[in-house]
């Protein structure tokens, strides 16, 4: 149960400091003694509702079956995605850096709509606005290299809550003109009881969820 109750505490993103130049969103009154809740329910645990879900998901199927968390201890794991793309490496990383609120699911965020996500290159790093007029910075833009690299740091999710860091990174390999080889690393360090690896496969069920979105313009239609 331990693991679990990780997964339902939830972070009140800071408001004390404002982003450079935010635009307006209609203000929406929130009871902030939900923020705390062990609820499930409302768009601020929209994110912890999903870990938990992939989490169950992840210990029905178990460990085993989640091939791509190669390294796991109880200060870190680590995962690793490869897909084969039939596109451009510039059309993929495109839609990577410039679209990411096109893919990124909803269910992972704070305020319930991708639309909200915004990368800044020239400011280095990954924001969400919330409907408050709050943000979450998510990630800080570490390493890019157009059409090759993209490194983000930082804890995903509840793992910022619980002060963990993590190196993702995207690692784009243009094979012939149509065709790149994406590869997906998230290296992730801290404590929590009961250790980091009992996490690990929800963060990775996660991982690949988002990243079959990246790709899925690509992706034969059923």
């Amino acid at each position: 149960m331990e693991k679990v109750e990780i997964m339902y505490r939830f972070l009140q993103p800071s408001s004390s400091s404002p982003l450079p130049q935010p635009q307006s969103l209609p203000h929406r009154a929130t009871d902030r003694s939900t923020i705390w809740s062990t609820s499930i329910q409302g768009p601020r645990n929209r994110w912890s509702r999903a870990m938990i879900v992939a989490g169950l998901v992840a210990c029905m199927i178990g460990q085993s079956a989640s091939a791509d968390v190669t390294d796991t201890a109880d200060h870190g794991f680590r995962l690793r995605i490869v897909r084969q793309v039939n596109a451009p490496a510039a059309a993929l990383f495109e839609r990577l850096v410039m679209r990411f609120d096109a893919w990124w699911s909803p269910e992972h965020s704070y305020s319930g709509d991708a639309a909200n996500f915004r990368m800044d290159l020239a400011e280095g790093w990954l924001v969400e606005r919330l409907r408050d007029g709050g943000w979450v910075r998510h990630m800080a833009v570490a390493y890019y290299q157009p059409d090759r690299t993209l490194r983000l740091l930082g804890g995903l999710g509840p793992l910022q809550e619980l002060g963990c860091h993590g190196a993702l990174t995207f690692t784009l390999e243009e094979q012939q003109p149509q065709a790149t080889q994406l590869v997906v690393t998230y290296h992730v360090i801290g404590f929590v009881p009961g250790g980091l690896q009992s996490i690990a496969p929800s963060v990775d069920q996660v991982l690949q969820q988002q990243v079959d979105r990246l790709i899925a313009p690509w992706e034969p239609s059923d």
